[in-house]
């Protein structure tokens, strides 16, 4: 039996703009407190509980126009299977033995991550499984005006897209 549909998508107004204004990440606590701590409903995370869930999360500033987050189907139709590849690009300016190290810790963990779009659009990558540092460069470019700092990319492998969360959760996510 085809699963069913939910709603027509009519076309929306044109007022969307891209890019990521910040991000927030902590060490991603294990399915088991995601499956007690945050409830999930049609594609939005609609509540998460007090305590350890809510805290140690660490506050990323993003540069204008430089990150990105994508959310892409992987579907199989032989094997009748649907992941999703959840993926953050971000780019942190300047090198520094601070940042370094910030990125060789973010690389030995699963990271939960909270993005918040520049439409003030909120969601998580990396929520069941948690998403890993796969990519990144360090370096600085030739001329004055390049670049000096990190580029990074995180990638998630879901069973479900992006859950989105309302702004006043987003907000309780704290250090």
């Amino acid at each position: 039996m085809p699963c069913a549909l939910t709603g027509s998508q009519l076309l929306d107004c044109k007022d969307g703009v891209g890019g990521i204004k910040e991000i927030k990440i902590k060490a991603h606590p294990g399915t088991t407190v995601i499956g007690t701590d945050f409830t999930i409903s049609s594609g939005s995370v609609t509540a998460i509980a007090a305590g350890a869930s809510r805290a140690t999360w660490y506050t990323y500033g993003v540069e204008k126009e430089t990150a990105s987050v994508n959310d892409n189907p992987q579907p199989n139709a032989p094997n009748g299977t649907l992941w999703f590849q959840q993926e953050l690009k971000l780019v942190m300016n300047k090198l520094s033995a601070g940042h370094s190290y910030e990125m060789s810790v973010l690389g030995k963990n699963r990271l939960l991550i909270a993005v918040r779009d520049m439409n003030d659009s909120y969601f998580l990558i990396g929520l069941k499984f948690g998403a890993d540092l796969t990519a990144g460069t360090s370096g600085t470019g030739a001329a004055r005006g390049d670049r000096g700092g990190y580029e990074l990319t995180f990638t998630a492998k879901e069973d479900l897209p992006v859950q989105f969360i309302t702004a006043a959760i987003y907000d309780t996510l704290v250090t």
